[in-house]
């Protein structure tokens, strides 16, 4: 039985039946066709239920999304503090976007200023807005930097270790 299944498909556009369609008791559409194998040859008709492909696209219910960004300058010893960083987010949305990308709520929930590195939240409809303009920035006070986005997820605790970076003693 498992080989005539596997097989039904196959067959049934080259020599099998074009096969009927009905719908059984649980509201599947069935499909019978008929194999002319010679190894299921007497075999009467087999009832497969009909293929359905289905799309699903997931749309993350969270209402927040996590980045992990680090600021790499050209030179080193650049150093800026909370408030600077803050500004530098907004003035990259800002160049990309203009005040309605200024707008956008970035809230930082941590800063370690000797990395120059911090975590983001962003509402999940204005991740692909900041990670673009963080992408796209390139120059601070005339010395050219870059972010790098480290990690994003939806969910903070995914944030809080990297198994690749990750000390084992």
């Amino acid at each position: 039985m498992r080989e005539a299944v596997r097989l039904a498909g196959f067959l049934c556009g080259f020599g099998g039946c074009p096969g009927t369609s009905s719908v059984d008791q649980a509201g599947l559409e069935v499909t019978e066709i008929c194999l002319p194998s010679a190894e299921i040859k007497g075999t009467p008709c087999l009832k497969m239920p009909a293929t359905a492909y289905e799309r699903l696209v997931y749309k993350s219910p969270s209402e927040y999304h996590y980045m992990k960004v680090c600021l790499e300058f050209q030179e080193h010893g650049v150093g800026l503090n909370t408030a600077q960083f803050k500004q530098l987010l907004v003035s990259a949305l800002k160049d990309l976007f203009g005040e309605v990308g200024a707008a956008l709520p970035v809230d930082i929930l941590t800063y370690e200023e000797k990395t120059l590195s911090a975590i983001l939240r962003v509402c999940s409809s204005g991740l692909a807005k900041l990670w673009s303009s963080l992408t796209l920035f390139g120059t601070y006070k005339n010395k050219k930097c870059a972010f790098r986005v480290i990690q994003v997820s939806p969910f903070l605790l995914a944030l809080s270790g990297n198994s690749r970076e990750q000390v084992l003693g």
